[in-house]
């Protein structure tokens, strides 16, 4: 008789355990809303996205090498030729070989 009380002790410690990491788990975690297609944080988020993807960038040719790179990010050397780095300024202005 013992034993059985005791058992089902440890049965119902272990319940309640288990319902108890259960609800917190519930609480905190992901449901179907999060995933729905109609989720306002998930269109916005998709909607930025499309934003960023959309813009239109324009590429410019670097001098030495023939590398593309986004109009914002080129460089110039002193001669006013766009470089893709500091390495292609820096060998362009020394007069080396043109070529990479």
């Amino acid at each position: 008789m013992q034993r059985i009380i005791i058992i089902v002790a440890v049965l119902y410690v272990l319940w309640r355990v288990l319902t108890a990491f259960g609800r917190r788990t519930a609480a905190s975690g992901k449901g179907a809303e999060d995933f729905s297609r109609f989720n306002a944080r998930s269109r916005d988020r998709r909607r930025a996205a499309k934003e960023r993807q959309a813009t239109n960038v324009e590429l410019i040719a670097c001098a030495r090498c023939g590398t593309f790179v986004p109009a914002d990010r080129s460089l110039k050397s002193s001669e006013g030729v766009v470089c893709c780095s500091r390495e292609c300024v820096a060998a362009l202005e020394s007069g080396a070989d043109t070529s990479a």
